[in-house]
């Protein structure tokens, strides 16, 4: 008992310090973000588990044991222990990430800081945007060798239009693999001794 006291002191005066170091609004937000983390990422957790479960529980029936009922004692105990483990991250992470937060914190102010000592002394600040690279569409859609050639011919692919198709794909290097030989390779024949 008086070690839980002592505990509850000291997070106290943990959390008192942190509210004065970072601001209070700042505070509720690293909370805020905590707490969305670990539920997100338990319930994910969670919900991949419920899936395996439900696979899994039509083997209970070979075991003699209504599925639908341990289906309901099982999911219950899962949820219970996603509500625990909530509980265990938020109480784990919390000490571990206030000091990244508040370092984030600092970094986003030195940055502040800067852009408006820059605009001051007569710079204008531009946003960096990302390069995106060139997006490539096909004008039609692909056509697959034993599909019906697009010239209308009636034949297949393969054997109308696609030899001409590949050659002036390899010639523009769009392909980028190399060129198919249409000459089979020749093989060694085996001597009859």
């Amino acid at each position: 008992e008086q070690l839980e006291v002592a505990l509850k002191a000291y997070v106290n005066k943990q959390q008192e310090k942190w509210r004065t170091q970072i601001g209070e609004e700042e505070y509720r937000n690293f909370q805020r973000l905590l707490l969305l983390n670990s539920i997100d990422r338990e319930w994910r957790d969670y919900l991949t588990a419920a899936d395996d479960l439900r696979r899994e529980i039509g083997l209970e029936a070979v075991g003699q044991r209504d599925p639908k009922v341990q289906y309901k004692i099982r999911s219950a105990q899962m949820f219970n222990d996603m509500r625990n483990n909530i509980e265990q991250n938020i109480v784990d992470r919390f000490f571990f990430q206030v000091e990244q937060h508040r370092t984030f914190i600092q970094q986003q102010e030195a940055e502040i800081a800067y852009q408006t000592q820059a605009r001051e002394a007569g710079y204008q600040v531009v946003k960096r945007e990302k390069g995106r690279g060139v997006e490539l569409r096909r004008d039609a859609p692909k056509v697959g060798r034993n599909d019906p050639c697009p010239c209308g011919s009636g034949k297949k692919y393969k054997q109308c239009h696609m030899r001409q198709d590949m050659a002036a794909a390899q010639a523009s290097g769009a392909n980028g693999r190399p060129a198919k030989s249409s000459a089979r390779s020749s093989k060694k024949r085996r001597r009859r001794r």
